[in-house]
């Protein structure tokens, strides 16, 4: 929702990019940038948030990213696994979301040969 986004983007505009107004803001400073960690962790972004965020990581330099605690689920999961292909992301944050057992498979499955970390705590039927 727009209440989401605002939030994600404040937290960018605040600390970081004070030119920010929406997600293209965000996505256009992040490719000119060199920010190698966006944590965007509970933010109730869904899984259409999840794919538009790794869809425009594609040339940008960000290795880590946290999405921790927020909607995304399996349909989410699966979508983002694969719009992580061919970027620089090694590191990514999934834990407290509404990943189930299926989801956690299919990502261990599908990972990005350049993903180093994958966090799944907290998901739905899923024991560490």
């Amino acid at each position: 929702s727009g209440a989401c986004w605002a939030e994600v983007i404040n937290k960018f505009k605040d600390h970081m990019f004070p030119n920010i107004f929406n997600m293209n803001d965000l996505f256009q400073a992040l490719h000119g940038s060199k920010v190698k960690s966006v944590n965007l962790s509970n933010n109730r972004i869904s899984d259409v948030g999840a794919w538009d965020i790794a869809a425009n990581l594609q040339g940008t330099l960000v290795e880590e990213l946290d999405l921790s605690g927020n909607n995304i689920s399996d349909a989410g999961a699966r979508d983002l696994i694969h719009n992580l292909h061919g970027t620089s992301v090694r590191a990514l944050n999934l834990s407290r979301c509404r990943i189930s057992s299926e989801g956690a498979k299919y990502l261990l499955a599908n990972l990005p040969s350049q993903l180093i970390s994958l966090g799944l705590e907290g998901n739905l039927g899923l024991s560490f």
